[in-house]
């Protein structure tokens, strides 16, 4: 039987408010927490899927590829609650699959399912 890895789920949060809100502290203000305690999620969920989710811009965090894609499904989850995400066991070359159903599409008018 194939092992599927869980997303650290606290981490995606965090993820999504750094993206939500363009920086570390401003996310941090949303959740009540510290600027320290969104960088180390934020490193957490990096790590855990093996891609860089923020490049640095000057003083700016802007997202990665990678980022792009998770968040958008993590837009999606918030409107509709039926997106997957799930990282591919070891070995396969994927790091993470995306799947943000058929009602959200990409420029081309493709349904968004992606590996990052």
């Amino acid at each position: 039987m194939e092992q599927i890895k869980t997303l650290p789920l606290n981490a995606v949060k965090f993820f999504y408010f750094v993206a939500k809100y363009g920086s570390l502290s401003a996310a941090a203000e949303q959740l009540h927490v510290t600027h320290g305690a969104v960088s180390k999620q934020l490193k957490i969920l990096e790590r855990h899927l093996g891609v860089l989710l923020f490049l640095k811009q000057g003083r700016n965090l802007v997202l990665s590829n990678s980022g792009t894609i998770l968040y958008q499904c993590c837009r999606r989850i918030g409107k509709c609650g039926s997106t997957h995400a799930t990282a591919a066991p070891a070995g396969t070359g994927d790091f993470v699959r995306a799947d943000a159903g058929d009602e959200m599409v990409d420029p081309q008018n493709q349904p968004i399912s992606a590996t990052i």
